[in-house]
């Protein structure tokens, strides 16, 4: 089953109110409901939003992967960093959204045409497969001292599905509100993405959820599971519960290997694997580097040119394969990694210009937390993330004494202290 969480009811609604308010007596036919878009029916403007976004998932993927051990697993949603980022874009304004623009390889798409796109990429992407459960969530939580550019607020709800709200950052109980959204939109597989309290300086918070359950199309026999070694990279092993595939026994009746079971052999490279979800519109593709290549070198050479050109090379036919279990959740900060990628304007008190989110602007990004989860096993595979922008205000700060505080009395040249004192009850005695 697939959940969409971006819906273009709006216009919808308004429609309904004009039509027909002469002869409301008349029957009316109930409305066909809007067609299901295939992956295939993406149109050319969505299809080069795609490759922006791949040719930025590659670039974010190197780069994380440029600062992770060798020996640490690594896990992103560069889509998830990608709708965030989208939303950050419409608020900016100037350079801060050429530079989001840039780190996005969005070119000479108009504002209008990645909105659209990401729309109707969103509606494509949830309502493919009606058998692959995939949700697209937004929010905006702004704080309430600020004024929230309505056009903003109407852009994130209209083309993301955004939840906008106002928030108090200074109240404790805020870090339960966002945490309840995260938990929500990945199934529970992500619980919380802050620690209370709030950082009391910020006044926003952009936030993307992408979650993905899907069962294989043919799942792997449990009784073939055993354990075996896995060899690390630095030389050492351990041991781990593999799962074992022969394309031999996917064949059909009439003997035809599995299409959409495929493999991929590159002398010196790589070999690869691929296998389908559900109803075969969405897939794993596994690809074991060379024994003479580290990952993070075959990670470096990722581009989204090749990824084009290896998946039109997959073949059908006769191949083995194992697989491990795997099940852990990542985190990473892509304040470093965003900023090296283009936007570090965004990252710069007095430089940022997101005017066009909050009136007078006078904000920018304190920092981008990205958290994941996956699971893969005989079954299928449960993914989820969460990319949350978060950033405070140059603007005047509300300084609000509703706590014990401490005061001074001194003498302005000298520094001289007269007084000093501490308020932990604010009483009024006669």
């Amino acid at each position: 089953m697939s959940c969409n969480r971006i819906s273009l009811t709006a216009s919808i609604v308004v429609c309904c109110l004009l039509m027909h308010c002469s002869s409301l007596t008349e029957p009316t036919e109930p409305s066909d409901p809007s067609p299901i878009r295939l992956p295939s029916e993406l149109t050319a403007t969505e299809r080069r939003l795609v490759t922006a976004t791949n040719e930025f998932t590659f670039d974010l993927f190197e780069k994380i992967a440029a600062v992770t051990p060798a020996d640490s697993n690594l896990f992103i949603s560069p889509m998830s960093a990608a709708y965030a980022l989208a939303m950050a874009y419409n608020g900016a304004a100037g350079d801060t959204r050429d530079s989001i623009s840039a780190t996005l390889k969005i070119g000479d798409l108009t504002t209008n045409q990645v909105n659209e796109s990401f729309a109707g990429l969103t509606d494509v992407l949830t309502n493919a497969d009606q058998t692959v459960t995939i949700t697209i969530a937004n929010a905006v939580w702004h704080s309430t001292r600020l004024t929230l550019v309505p056009e903003f607020a109407d852009i994130v709800r209209t083309f993301f599905g955004a939840r906008v709200s106002g928030l108090d950052f200074t109240d404790p109980s805020s870090v339960d509100t966002i945490n309840s959204w995260v938990s929500e939109n990945t199934n529970g597989k992500i619980k919380k993405v802050f620690e209370s309290p709030l950082d009391p300086s910020w006044v926003y918070i952009l936030a993307n959820a992408v979650y993905f359950k899907a069962d294989w199309t043919v799942p792997f026999d449990t009784r073939l599971t055993r354990a075996d070694t896995f060899h690390l990279a630095d030389g050492s092993a351990m041991s781990a519960d593999f799962m074992w595939l022969d394309s031999w026994t996917r064949r059909d009746d009439s003997g035809r290997f599995d299409p959409d079971v495929t493999y991929l052999v590159k002398d010196n490279e790589f070999t690869a694997f691929s296998l389908p979800y559900g109803d075969r519109w969405f897939r794993m593709t596994v690809f074991l580097p060379d024994t003479s290549l580290p990952v993070t070198q075959f990670i470096s050479q990722f581009t989204v040119e090749k990824w084009d050109q290896w998946r039109s090379e997959f073949l059908s036919g006769r191949f083995k394969a194992k697989l491990p279990r795997f099940k852990f959740g990542y985190e990473v900060a892509l304040d470093d990694i965003l900023a090296s990628m283009g936007m570090n304007i965004a990252f710069q008190s007095g430089a940022a210009d997101f005017s066009n989110m909050f009136e007078g602007g006078g904000v920018w990004i304190d920092t981008v937390i990205h958290k994941t989860f996956v699971q893969v096993d005989e079954k299928g595979t449960e993914a989820a993330a969460v990319t949350v922008i978060g950033g405070p205000t140059s603007l005047p700060p509300f300084i609000d004494c509703n706590r014990p505080f401490v005061f001074v009395i001194s003498e302005k040249e000298s520094g001289a202290v007269m007084f000093v004192g501490k308020v932990a009850r604010p009483v009024w005695e006669e």
